[in-house]
């Protein structure tokens, strides 16, 4: 019976989605001892989607030398020895480095969000992604990336599972900009501590006082809080 195809490592299973929503961008890498010896993954990706990907001057050169009826470009991928995600491509010379648009590490670490306090979104809007699948995006400011905003998306299933993802915003250039794996991981379980605590849900606790309702507290620190998170 043919194999199971293995499952990707979270931050490569990430990198790729990112990459795939174009906000991730392709520039040229060095050779990678972890090209030999560590585990490599099948990838597959489109001409179409290369052309689109945030601009790289070198990605586009070698766009124009591949064979103008390649239509899908094949390969591998993997995680480097700086955890950093790599691949080569049937078609393109060379190894390729997944990477961040823009200034190289302005987005690696969001300092200004130490707290859950840190992540209070100062608007939220909901989006219809799919028939009966709404997603309601919150947007977080960023007071030491002008200009930009970290946006956490929330959709629930109808199973009732929460599916969260993370991103910056620019909102003058019109871009996204992916978080690497640790980075969204560890906004995102900040904002679920944030909702956590504007949210209680649950019998009122025991008290002497008499609670003036019972049930649900929709109202956080301000009298308002992000919804449908």
């Amino acid at each position: 019976m043919p194999k199971a195809p293995r499952a990707l490592p979270q931050p490569l299973d990430h990198a790729l989605t990112q990459l795939r929503r174009r906000r991730l961008c392709l520039v040229p890498a060095e050779p990678d001892p972890a090209l030999n010896g560590g585990k490599r993954y099948p990838v597959t990706l489109t001409r179409s989607l290369l052309g689109r990907l945030p601009p790289s001057p070198a990605l586009r050169a070698a766009l124009g030398t591949a064979p103008a009826g390649r239509a899908v470009f094949s390969g591998h991928a993997w995680l480097g020895a700086d955890a950093r995600p790599r691949l080569v491509l049937d078609g393109l010379d060379g190894v390729w480095q997944l990477a961040l648009p823009g200034k190289r590490g302005t987005s690696a670490t969001l300092r200004e969000l130490r707290t859950s306090r840190d992540l209070r979104p100062v608007g939220s809007r909901a989006a219809e992604v799919a028939p009966g699948l709404v997603e309601r995006r919150h947007r977080i400011p960023l007071r030491y990336h002008p200009g930009a905003w970290l946006i956490v998306a929330v959709t629930v299933h109808r199973s009732g599972h929460a599916r969260y993802d993370a991103w910056v915003w620019h909102g003058g250039r019109r871009a996204a900009t992916a978080l690497w794996w640790d980075e969204a991981r560890r906004v995102i379980e900040l904002f679920r501590d944030l909702a956590a605590s504007w949210f209680w849900v649950g019998p009122p606790p025991a008290s002497s006082t008499p609670l003036p309702t019972a049930g649900v507290a929709s109202h956080g620190p301000n009298g308002g809080g992000p919804h449908d998170a």
